[in-house]
């Protein structure tokens, strides 16, 4: 099993992160970087991942442009499409507070 798979795209933003999974000795299988919902959907169509990592304003495809539904689109997609590897954690992230109000609808 694949342990994580990360959805932003800027993907630079978790370095960090990925060098924390590699001190922890495992290897760079265990973390996945996708940057559209597109590819999120296809690696979610074949593994099972145990944390998603969602960046909440991300592009549909890799020649859109990020949008504000972006993350939510593929949260609809895990939901309603049972072929889809659901993982076991999902953690939602964004740049600002306006991004977040978008998504949650507030």
């Amino acid at each position: 099993m694949k342990k994580i798979l990360i959805d932003d795209d800027k993907p630079e933003k978790y370095a960090q992160l990925i060098s924390l999974v590699q001190r922890e000795q495992l290897t760079t299988d265990h973390v996945e970087v996708v940057t559209n919902v597109r590819d999120a959907l296809d690696r979610l169509a074949g593994h099972q991942y145990l944390v998603l990592v969602l960046d909440m304003f991300l592009p549909d495809t890799p020649w859109d442009g990020p949008h504000e539904k972006g993350g939510a689109n593929l949260l609809t997609h895990l939901e309603e499409d049972d072929s889809l590897y659901r993982p076991k954690y999902i953690i939602g992230v964004t740049a600002s507070q306006d991004e977040l109000d978008i998504v949650t609808g507030k």
